[in-house]
């Protein structure tokens, strides 16, 4: 099982890239902060690197080997992302994609989100917190039932940031 996640991660991150730029038809160099369609961090940032814990906890049930933790982690993140090129797309409902509002940029995808959820995991290896996975859960939770109640997927970062 262990190599199994080891040798498919890099599998996994080609063909959702793949995805991503066959749907989104971008490859413009992303701002660093701002929107999710166009920088690598937004406010979903924070949301991705407390999802990484709680990740990350449920990862470490299993893989307790560095490398294969992170590449853990990292499965999951572009298994969660790859799910997302098809919410942008249509693929899943039509009503989603309105939600979702276009595509994230690729350095919000690859880069901003990917790191974020892997440093999240990193977070959660180094401390082992109980009282760290269930906040971020928490947390998560509670950013979900928000956004999920919005009319769109950036509503709450335009209000909260007066962008």
């Amino acid at each position: 099982m262990n190599w199994f996640v080891l040798i498919t991660t890099p599998f996994l991150f080609i063909a959702v890239l793949l995805s991503h730029f066959q749907f989104s038809g971008r490859v413009d160099l992303p701002l660093l902060v701002g929107y999710r369609d166009d920088a690598i961090l937004d406010l979903w940032s924070i949301h991705h690197l407390l999802a990484g814990v709680v990740v990350g906890r449920i990862v470490f049930c299993k893989f307790k080997e560095p490398l294969v933790f992170v590449s853990a982690v990292l499965f999951v993140a572009l298994a969660w992302e790859g799910s997302e090129v098809l919410m942008e797309a249509g693929e899943i409902g039509k009503g989603l994609a309105v939600w979702k509002g276009g595509f994230e940029h690729w350095g919000n995808r690859f880069v901003g989100d990917l790191v974020a959820v892997t440093l999240g995991g990193w977070w959660f290896w180094t401390h082992r917190s109980n009282r760290l996975w269930q906040s971020a859960l928490v947390f998560c939770l509670l950013w979900f039932a928000i956004n999920f109640t919005t009319p769109d997927s950036m509503y709450v970062q335009r209000f909260l940031l007066k962008l």
